[in-house]
């Protein structure tokens, strides 16, 4: 008995020659399948009638857990078998025929046929098939009937039989020759084809990441997706619904988002071996597409809405709407732990940023930087510790805006207990880095009267350290803006140079959003209602004079706590020599004070009963006045700073920023 292997694809199949004159089997190969025969040779002699029956022994092992197809057929179209194989031999008693599939072979004369029962050994009276000619295999061995987690090896027998009757002439029986294989007798061939899932992986959906270190699930299902192995394919789109306040980012091979990352539809090839499986699970993100900003600690007042940007394109990020009791806010950073990560970038409130399309299609998270106070912005001991040359003075801050909270601090404004961040900014001086919010229920004890208004520090009321204001304008003082234009027009304003009675009104923040309500609408990129943006004073009310101020003059008594001023403007002025240090000379941009820490805003500026460019343009005041009716002031956009040598009208609303000193 000879055997010969062959092993293709995985798969390795064995034939032994049955013993009534199956030859060994030549086995030919083909992309995916075994193709096996051997002729039959059928020996008889004229005097012994019987039925004989014999096997085939296979053996099939593949890697393939899906299994095979396995089948059989003759090489030619007839598979009668002829005395020596001619086919004029066709008289009775000269050749053998297929049995009809129906009769026992110990019943029916002159025939063969195979006989395959996985679990049965047939006998004589057993019911044998005919051998399909060529072009029509019958299936011997099916997947279906092989099921297996584990490598195949299978096992099983093909059964041959030939009922022969004492009127068969004695000789040498085969099939007519096979003319594809030069002549030789006619064969049995066996097709062992790996089946068509041996050659695919299956890709299953799974709708719940766990990313955040919690569970997110989308609703749905999806039906697993079957490719083929070395195949680029497209992988089914996304059929889950996105959880609420969620949007679908992706897939990813791993559950917490730490594997590799398809975009939905993406190509893939060879996710998985053949046969085998792999699940991808959707990527959800409450942020997706966006900028969205994070509170960043306990007791944080505020919520902010998700900034839409594009991808690849500068936009000035959001001011902050955020505020936490006892901490100033810096800015934002890309990481939470942002002290203690050495890799950590910090960017203004106003900065330009560009975020890109890989790190947008999960969403960008930017966290709020706080800053502890350290003291009372009133203690002009604690200032000049930290503005100082000494070793616990703040270090001038970098303009690249790397990692580095050497150069800021906080300081809590006694008169109202707001805290504000605070920073030895590029012209080497310290400076609020955030804008004034200071309300007018503030700015005086309610006892106090005309008579004890003074430049001289108060010492009764909501402000013992506060100087140069006069009383709340009315009982009547509302949130809405609109009600609060006690004066319209410069004319009503100037020329009131003493205190007494109503006049005093023009002396305070005629455009006082209140804290509170600057929250309401912080849902877009506009930033509309924003806290940082802080309160819009009048030019009189942010120098808080009991005199009348003419061109080039400014006084030392400000809206700002004792030991600060507004900045100085013109050519000469504070804001000019910050803008040229924090810019390295450029004067046509105004990204150096819009990135960290610098911090200015586009608050935008009030006017009679309503705010004009918020989110895109700011005003701060100077304490510089030009001519009896208009004050210089800083003027800043994407594109253009004004270097504090702008001025406009005095009763206009602008936002406040103090510097330390006198």
């Amino acid at each position: 008995m000879k055997t010969k292997t062959k092993t293709l694809v995985g798969l390795s199949v064995m034939f032994f020659a049955c013993s009534f004159g199956l030859s060994s089997n030549e086995v030919l190969a083909h992309d995916i399948s075994l193709n096996t025969s051997g002729p039959i040779n059928i020996n008889v002699r004229g005097d012994d009638g019987n039925a004989v029956v014999s096997s085939d022994s296979i053996s099939v092992t593949t890697s393939c857990r899906s299994g095979y197809n396995f089948v059989i057929s003759s090489s030619v179209n007839d598979n009668n078998l002829y005395l020596d194989g001619d086919e004029t031999n066709n008289a009775a008693g000269t050749y053998f025929a297929p049995v009809d599939g129906t009769s026992t072979l110990a019943n029916t004369v002159n025939s063969w046929g195979y006989y395959y029962d996985a679990t049965n050994t047939p006998t004589t009276a057993s019911v044998f098939s005919a051998v399909p000619t060529l072009g029509n295999s019958a299936v011997i061995r099916a997947p279906l009937e092989i099921p297996s987690e584990t490598n195949i090896s299978d096992n099983f027998s093909i059964y041959y039989g030939v009922s022969v009757s004492d009127t068969m002439k004695s000789g040498v029986y085969t099939m007519l020759p096979d003319t594809n294989a030069n002549g030789n007798a006619g064969s049995i061939v066996y097709q062992a084809t790996i089946a068509d899932a041996c050659m695919r992986y299956t890709v299953n959906f799974d709708p719940t990441d766990t990313y955040t270190g919690s569970a997110v699930t989308g609703t749905g299902t999806m039906t697993s997706q079957s490719i083929y192995e070395g195949v680029a394919t497209t992988l089914n789109s996304n059929n889950f619904t996105a959880p609420t306040g969620y949007g679908f980012v992706g897939w990813n091979t791993a559950q917490d988002g730490s594997g590799t990352t398809y975009a939905n539809g993406a190509s893939v090839t060879d996710l998985a071996l053949a046969g085998e499986s792999v699940t991808l699970y959707a990527m959800w993100s409450d942020c997706a597409n966006g900028i969205c900003y994070q509170q960043n600690g306990e007791d944080v007042v505020g919520t902010m809405g998700k900034q839409t940007v594009t991808a690849d394109t500068a936009a000035p990020l959001l001011a902050s709407n955020f505020s936490r009791t006892g901490y100033g806010f810096a800015g934002w950073s890309d990481v939470p732990d942002y002290e203690t990560n050495q890799d950590a970038h910090f960017y203004g409130p106003m900065e330009d940023y560009t975020a890109s399309a890989s790190a947008l299609a999960r969403g960008v998270k930017l966290y709020a930087v706080w800053v502890a106070s350290a003291g009372s912005l009133q203690d002009t001991n604690k200032v000049a510790e930290l503005c100082g040359t000494g070793a616990n003075a703040l270090q001038t801050a970098p303009t690249d805006g790397t990692a580095n909270l050497s150069s800021v601090s906080a300081l809590t404004d006694q008169r109202d207990n707001q805290t504000y961040a605070i920073a030895k900014l590029a012209d080497g001086k310290c400076w609020m880095i955030e804008n004034l919010r200071l309300d007018n229920q503030y700015t005086v004890g309610n006892n106090q009267t005309d008579s004890t208004v003074t430049n001289a520090s108060l010492s009764q009321g909501y402000n013992p350290s506060f100087i140069g204001l006069a009383d709340p304008e009315s009982a009547n003082f509302s949130d809405s803006t609109t009600a609060n234009s006690l004066y319209t027009t410069e004319t009503d304003v100037e020329g009131k140079n003493t205190i007494s009675g109503d006049d005093l009104s023009y002396r305070f923040p005629r455009y006082n959003n209140n804290n509170t309500s600057q929250r309401a609408a912080n849902t877009t990129n506009t930033n509309v209602n924003t806290y940082s943006y802080g309160n819009y004073y009048t030019w009189h009310a942010v120098i808080a004079d009991t005199t009348h101020y003419t061109s080039g003059d400014h006084n030392t008594t400000s809206i700002c706590p004792t030991g600060w001023h507004i900045p100085t403007g013109n050519t000469n002025g504070e804001y000019y020599v910050l803008n040229t240090n924090a810019n390295s000379g450029a004067t046509d941009t105004s990204t150096g004070l819009r990135s960290y820490p610098t911090n200015f805003l586009y608050s935008g500026y009030f006017n009679t009963s309503s705010a004009y460019y918020r989110g895109s343009g700011g005003s701060y005041w100077s304490s510089t006045a030009y001519g009896a009716n208009r004050s210089y002031y800083l003027s800043l956009s994407s594109t253009y700073v004004g270097l504090g040598t702008d001025y406009y009208s005095k009763s206009y609303g602008n936002a406040a920023r103090c510097v330390a000193g006198q």
